[in-house]
C-alpha cells in the first residue's frame, strides 16, 4: 500500500517546483498539474484494492518515526479512500476545465493554488489529529481565498474578503474548541477522544465540541449565516465555484462526519435542525434567483445541508435506523456526496462554457442556446442532481426516505421530499431556458389565438417539428471544450449503471431475471451511440419498432389477466404508434432512443414485484417522457409543469409505498397515480403536455402513458376499498355520521365523473385542435376512473374496455390530426375547412373516431356507455350516471365541431393544393379503424378476455347468449346493432345513389348567394371561430381556471417566502459577520436549553 505521505509530499513538491517548470514550458507546467492530480486519484484507488472492504479495516500511518500525539497520523481506510477518489477526481476535472480555457489568469500561480487546495483537502480527509486538521483547513481556505480573487474583478475581490472574514471567525471557534478539548482529554488524537468520549459528557465538553461543530458548520455555509457563501458562488469563476462546492465543501463535510461519534444527543439534534433548515430554505432562495451561478450556489448549500441532516439523523437514531439502510449511513453519504460533487461541478462548468449568467438574459436572448452535445450533457447533469434513475442520488433518495418513514420520522422525510421537488423545479427551469427553441416564450400552457385573421398563412415550422435543427444552427457561446462536464457526466452515468446492477445482483430488486429493468438504460446508451455515428433516423426508428415488438413477443406471453391487457396497451399500442415517426426526415438526435426507453419503462411496470422495481421504472418513465415533451416547438413551459407535477406525484408514491396497506398509503399512492392520469384538480399539466409535444409523439401521452396510473390503481385496488375517513374523526358530531362509511372508491367515483364532465366542457371552447383532443382525453380518462371505482365486474370490464378502445380511437384521432397539421401548417380549426375532398382517408378516420368517442351506435363507444350506465344503476349511483350522461352530450358537441369545421364547409385558398397525409401516418389509422370495426361488430372478442381478466376479483353478474351480453337490466348485441345501423344508413344512401343520381348536381364552392351577394373568400361563409359562443355566455362561469389559479397561488407562496428570506442578504460584509455571530448564538442557546 502506498503511504499517504507520498501523496502529501507529491502535491507539496509539485507546488514548489511548478514555477521552475512553468518558466521553461507552459505546457509542461500544465502536464505536471494533470499528472500529479491524476496520481492523487490513482493512489486512493490502489488503497481500495489493498484494503479489506468487507471488514472496513483502516490503516494508520505515522510520521517522523514517532506516534501520536508527537507526530501527524494519517488514516487510510475505505471511507477515506472513496472520498479522496471523488474529491481528487473533481479537482482533476476542474484542472481540465481551466486548461481548456487557455486564459492567462489560469497560468502560473493559479495552478499552484489549485495543488495547495488539493493538498489541504487531502489532509482534511486523512488527518486524525484535531490541530493538524486545523492546519489543513487553513491551507485549503487560504488557497480558496486566492482562487476566488484570481479573476481580478471588483466582485471577486469582495467575495474573497467575505470568504476570509467568515473563515476567520470559523477558524477562531475551531481553535478555541481544540484548546478546550485538549485540556479535558489530554490528547489531540480523534481516535483517543472517541475511545474516551465519556470525559466530554459535561457542559464544558459539550461546549468545546459545539465550538468545533459551529466552526465546521460556518465553513459549510448554514442558513441564515450563508449570504457570504452565495456571494462567493456568484462572483467567483465557475471553475472556482465548482471547487468550492465540490472539493472544498465535501472535504470539510467529511471532517464533520469524522467527529460525529463524539456528539451527544443534544448536539446531534442541533446539527440535524441546522442541516434540515439549511436544505429547505436554500431551495426556496434558489427558486427565486435569476442569476444562474447564485442559484447553483444556493443549491450547493442546500445539498450540503442535506448531507449534514442525514449524518446527524443516522447518529441520532442509532443502529435501529441505520440497519434499515442498504449499505449503512456511510454508503448513503457517499452516494449523496459523490452525486452532488460531479453533477454540481459539471453544471458550474456548463454555465462557464456557455456563458449562461442570468435566466432573464437567456429568456430574451436568441444566441445563448445549447446545441445537441451541450443539451445532452446538461440534461444528464441536471437529472443526476434531481435524483432521477439510474444516478446515485436516486438510490440515495430511495434509501433515506424509506428508512426515515420506516423509523417514523415523517417530518424530516417531508422536508427532504419538498426541498427536492423545489430543487428539481428550478434546475429544470434553467435547463429548459438553455435548450428551448427561439420561438418558444416559455409561457405557453394554453392555446394561442392570433389577434386577427391573417391575410396569408403564417409560414413557420410545423408544430410537430423538432426544434433540434433550429437550436443547432444558433451560434453557441463557448469559451472551451466540453471535456470537463463530459467526464463528470460519464462518471455519473457509469456509477448509475453500476449501482443499478449491484442492486439487482444483491437481490435488492428481485434477481437476475430482472435485468430486464436495465433495458431502458441499455437502449439510451445504444441509441446515443447510433446518434454519435449518425445512423439514419428512419433506421433508428425502424429498429425501435422491431425492438418494441420483440419485447412484447418475448415477455408478454408470460403475463395474464389485467397485466396482459395493459401489456398489450403499453407495448403493442406503442409499436403501432411509432410508425408515423418514419415519416420524419433529417437526423433527430435522441428521439428514437428516448421513445423506446419510455416504452420499455412502461413495460417494466408490468413485471414489478417489489416497491423498488416499480419506483425505478416509474421514475424512468417520468424522465424519458419529460425529454420527449421538451422537443416540442413551444413546449418548455408545458414541459416544466409536466415535470413538477409528475415528480410531485412520484414523491407521493414513494411516501405511500412505506405505509403498507393503511388509509394513508391509499391516499398518497392514489394522488400519485391520479397525477399521471390527469384527473380534475391535478390536470393542469395535461393540456400543454399533450398539445405542445411534437404532433407525432402526442399520441403516446394520450393513448398510452395516461394508462400507467390506471394500471396501478387496478394493481393496488385492495387499498382503495377501505374507509377514507379515520375511525373516531369528529366523534360525537353530525359530521361523523355524514362521513362514516365513505371509502376511497366513493371519492374516486365522484372524481372520475367530475373529470369526465370537466374534460368535455373544457374541450368545447378550444380553437386549437390539439388542445381539444387533450381535454377530450382527460374526459375519457374520467370515465375509466369512474368505471374502476364501481368495484364491480361490469365496472372493471368497462374500465378495461375503455382503456383498450381509447388506445385505438384516440390514437387514430391524434395521428389523423397530426397529418392534417402536417399538411395545413396550422392547429387552429377555424383556419381549416373543406378538407374532406383533399384528405378523404383522414376524414374517414376522424369520422370513425368521433363516432367511437361519442358513444353513438354502432361502434365501441356505444357498448362502453351501455356497460357504464348499467353498472352505475346496479351500484345505485344514479346522480353519477346522470352527470356522466350529460358529459357525453357535451362531448358530442365538440366532436361535431371537430369534423364540421375541419373537413366540411369551405376549402381555404391556401389549402387547395393540400394532399392526403403521408403513408406512414395512414398506416396506424387503418390499423385503428380495423380494430374499432372488429370490436364493434364482434365485441365478445374483446369482452370475453376482459371478463376472464376480472373474474378472480368479482362474482359474475353478466352472462352470454351467443353474441349477446345479458345483465340484470338489459342486454346488448354489438353484432345486431352494427347490422341495424348499417341498414338504416346504407339503404337510404344506395337509394340516393341509384334513383336520384340523374337529378343531383355538384355545386361549386362559390355557386351560392349569401346576403344577396356572391362571396369572394371562403372565410366569409365558413363559420368556425368561437363556434359555441352562446353556450360560453351561458355557462362561462364553469370555464374559470380554478385549479390553475390554486396551483399558481401555491407557487406564489414559495416565491414570496424566497423573496422574504432573500432580504436577509444585503451584501454587506459586517452584516454577514453579524449573522454568523447570531447563528452561533442561537445554536448555543438551543443547546444550552437541551442540556
Amino acid at each position: 500500500m502506498v503511504s499517504p505521505l507520498y501523496l502529501i509530499a507529491m502535491l507539496l513538491g509539485a507546488a514548489f517546483l511548478h514555477p521552475l517548470i512553468q518558466n521553461r514550458s507552459k505546457l509542461a507546467g500544465q502536464l505536471v498539474v494533470l499528472v500529479v492530480l491524476g496520481a492523487t486519484v490513482a493512489i486512493p484507488l490502489q488503497w481500495l484494492m489493498a484494503l479489506d472492504i468487507a471488514t472496513m479495516q483502516a490503516v494508520v500511518f505515522q510520521t517522523a518515526g514517532f506516534t501520536a500525539p508527537l507526530s501527524i497520523n494519517l488514516q487510510v481506510g475505505v471511507e477515506e479512500s472513496l472520498f479522496l477518489v471523488i474529491i481528487n477526481g473533481g479537482a482533476l476535472f476542474s484542472a481540465l476545465y481551466f486548461f481548456r480555457r487557455r486564459t492567462r489568469e489560469w497560468e502560473g500561480s493559479a495552478q499552484i493554488l489549485l495543488m495547495t487546495l488539493v493538498l489541504g483537502v487531502n489532509g482534511l480527509v486523512l488527518g486524525r489529529d484535531l490541530f493538524n486538521l486545523f492546519v489543513f483547513m487553513e491551507i485549503s481556505s487560504l488557497s480558496l481565498y486566492a482562487l476566488v480573487a484570481t479573476t481580478k474583478t471588483a466582485n471577486s475581490y469582495e467575495a474573497g474578503i467575505k470568504l476570509m472574514v467568515a473563515g476567520g471567525i470559523a477558524s477562531a471557534l475551531f481553535l478555541i474548541g481544540v484548546v478546550f478539548l485538549y485540556r479535558m482529554t489530554g490528547t489531540l488524537n480523534l481516535d483517543d477522544m472517541i475511545a474516551n468520549k465519556q470525559v466530554l459528557d459535561n457542559k464544558v465538553g459539550i461546549t468545546a465540541l459545539f465550538l468545533i461543530t459551529a466552526s465546521l458548520l460556518i465553513e459549510l455555509k448554514p442558513f441564515p449565516a450563508n449570504g457570504w457563501g452565495a456571494d462567493v458562488y456568484q462572483a467567483a469563476d465557475p471553475g472556482v465555484s465548482a471547487l468550492t462546492s465540490g472539493t472544498s465543501a465535501t472535504a470539510i463535510f467529511f471532517v464533520l462526519y469524522k467527529i460525529t461519534p463524539l456528539f451527544g444527543f443534544e448536539l446531534l439534534q442541533v446539527v440535524a435542525a441546522s442541516g434540515g433548515i439549511t436544505f429547505i430554505f436554500s431551495q426556496l432562495l434558489a427558486y427565486k434567483q435569476d442569476s444562474v451561478r447564485r442559484m447553483l450556489g444556493y443549491s450547493s448549500i442546500g445539498q450540503i445541508g442535506l448531507l449534514i441532516l442525514v449524518v446527524a439523523l443516522g447518529s441520532l437514531y442509532g443502529e435501529a435506523f441505520t440497519t434499515t439502510m442498504f449499505g449503512g449511513i456511510f454508503f448513503l453519504v457517499l452516494l449523496l456526496a459523490g452525486n452532488h460533487l460531479f453533477s454540481k461541478a459539471g453544471l458550474f462548468w456548463m454555465s462557464g462554457i456557455t456563458g449562461q449568467h442570468s435566466l432573464g438574459t437567456m429568456r430574451q436572448s436568441k444566441t445563448v442556446r445549447l446545441g445537441a452535445t451541450g443539451a445532452a450533457l446538461q440534461g444528464i447533469l441536471t437529472s443526476a442532481l434531481a435524483g432521477f434513475p439510474p444516478f446515485p442520488a436516486f438510490w440515495a433518495k430511495w434509501i433515506v426516505i424509506t428508512a426515515l418513514l420506516a423509523f417514523g420520522s415523517y417530518w424530516w422525510a417531508s422536508i427532504i421530499l419538498l426541498g427536492s421537488l423545489i430543487e428539481a423545479a428550478y434546475l429544470f427551469k434553467w435547463f429548459l431556458n438553455a435548450v428551448k427553441s427561439p420561438v418558444d416564450p416559455g409561457t405557453v400552457h394554453d392555446e394561442v389565438i392570433p389577434e386577427d385573421f391573417p391575410e396569408e398563412p403564417v409560414k413557420e415550422p410545423m408544430a410537430g417539428a423538432s426544434p433540434a435543427g433550429i437550436v443547432a444552427r444558433i451560434p453557441r457561446q463557448s469559451s472551451g471544450g466540453w471535456i470537463a462536464p463530459f467526464m463528470a457526466a460519464a462518471v455519473l452515468v457509469a456509477c448509475g449503471l453500476l449501482l443499478a446492477t449491484v442492486f439487482i445482483l444483491r437481490g435488492r430488486i428481485s434477481g437476475y431475471r430482472d435485468m430486464v429493468l436495465l433495458l431502458p438504460l441499455a437502449v439510451l446508451v445504444l441509441w446515443t451511440v447510433f446518434d454519435v455515428i449518425r445512423v439514419p433516423f428512419k433506421l433508428q426508428m425502424g429498429l425501435a419498432i422491431v425492438c418494441s415488438a420483440g419485447y412484447g413477443l418475448v415477455f408478454l406471453p408470460g403475463l395474464d389477466g389485467i397485466r396482459l391487457v395493459f401489456g398489450l396497451i403499453f407495448i403493442a399500442g406503442s409499436a403501432v404508434q411509432m410508425v408515423p415517426l418514419l415519416n420524419r426526415r433529417g437526423h433527430h438526435r435522441g428521439l428514437a432512443g428516448m421513445l423506446l426507453a419510455l416504452v420499455f419503462s412502461l413495460g417494466n411496470l408490468l413485471f414489478a414485484s417489489s416497491a423498488l422495481e416499480f419506483f425505478f421504472s416509474w421514475e424512468l418513465m417520468t424522465i424519458t417522457s419529460f425529454f420527449l415533451v421538451v422537443r416540442g416547438r413551444q413546449a418548455s413551459g408545458a414541459a416544466l409543469r409536466y415535470l413538477v407535477f409528475s415528480l410531485g406525484g412520484a414523491f407521493s408514491i414513494l411516501a405511500g409505498l412505506s405505509f403498507g396497506s393503511s388509509p394513508l398509503a391509499a391516499l398518497l399512492l392514489g394522488i400519485g397515480f391520479l397525477v399521471k392520469m390527469g384527473t380534475l384538480g391535478l390536470h393542469i399539466w395535461l393540456p400543454g403536455a399533450y398539445a405542445e409535444t411534437d404532433d407525432d409523439v402526442s399520441t403516446f401521452f394520450s393513448s398510452v402513458t395516461s394508462k400507467a396510473g390506471l394500471f396501478m390503481l387496478f394493481l393496488l385496488a385492495g387499498l382503495f376499498v377501505q374507509e377514507a375517513v379515520p375511525a373516531g374523526f369528529a366523534a360525537g358530531t353530525r359530521l361523523e355520521s355524514l362521513l362514516s362509511g365513505i371509502t376511497f372508491t366513493d371519492l374516486l367515483g365522484w372524481l372520475g365523473v367530475a373529470t369526465a364532465f370537466a374534460g368535455a366542457f373544457l374541450a368545447l371552447f378550444k380553437e386549437d385542435i390539439k388542445y381539444t383532443l387533450a381535454y377530450s382525453s382527460m374526459g375519457q380518462v374520467g370515465y375509466m376512473l369512474l368505471s374502476f371505482a364501481l368495484m364491480s365486474q361490469l365496472g372493471w370490464m368497462n374500465s378495461l374496455y375503455l382503456a383498450v378502445t381509447h388506445l385505438m380511437f384516440k390514437g387514430m384521432l391524434f395521428v389523423a390530426i397530426s397529418g392534417v397539421v402536417y399538411r395545413t401548417k396550422t392547429r387552429l380549426m377555424y383556419q381549416m375547412g373543406g378538407l374532406i375532398t383533399r384528405m378523404p382517408i383522414t376524414f374517414f378516420t376522424v369520422l370513425i373516431g368521433i363516432i367511437a368517442v361519442s358513444g353513438v351506435p354502432p361502434l365501441t363507444g356505444f357498448g362502453a356507455k351501455w356497460m357504464l350506465y348499467t353498472a352505475l344503476i346496479e351500484k345505485g349511483w344514479y346522480l353519477q350516471a346522470a352527470l356522466a350522461m350529460f358529459a357525453s352530450g357535451i362531448a358530442f358537441l365538440y366532436l361535431f365541431r371537430l369534423i364540421h369545421v375541419i373537413f366540411l364547409g369551405q376549402l381555404k385558398d391556401e389549402h387547395r393544393t393540400v394532399t392526403e397525409a403521408p403513408i406512414w401516418m395512414l398506416i396506424p389509422q387503418v390499423v385503428g379503424i380495423a380494430g374499432i370495426m372488429l370490436y364493434s361488430m364482434y365485441p365478445s372478442l374483446l369482452l370475453k378476455p376482459l371478463e376472464a381478466a376480472v373474474a378472480p376479483f368479482f362474482e359474475t353478474t353478466i352472462s352470454w347468449d351467443g353474441y349477446t351480453v345479458l345483465s340484470t337490466l338489459g342486454y346488448w348485441n354489438g353484432t345486431a346493432v352494427m347490422y341495424v345501423t348499417m341498414g338504416v344508413f346504407l339503404v337510404p344512401l344506395l337509394w340516393l345513389l341509384i334513383v336520384q343520381r340523374k337529378n343531383t348536381q355538384k355545386v361549386g364552392q362559390f355557386n351560392i348567394v349569401y346576403a344577396a351577394e356572391r362571396p369572394y373568400r371562403p372565410e366569409t361563409t365558413h363559420f368556425g371561430y368561437n363556434f359555441f359562443a352562446p353556450y360560453e355566455k351561458a355557462l362561462g362561469f364553469l370555464h374559470k381556471p380554478l385549479a390553475t389559479r390554486f396551483w399558481y397561488r401555491v407557487v406564489s407562496v414559495a416565491e414570496v417566502a424566497g423573496s422574504m428570506v432573500r432580504k436577509l442578504y444585503t451584501g454587506n460584509i459586517q452584516t454577514y459577520a453579524l449573522w454568523i455571530v447570531i447563528y452561533t448564538g442561537i445554536l448555543s442557546s438551543i443547546l444550552q436549553r437541551g442540556m
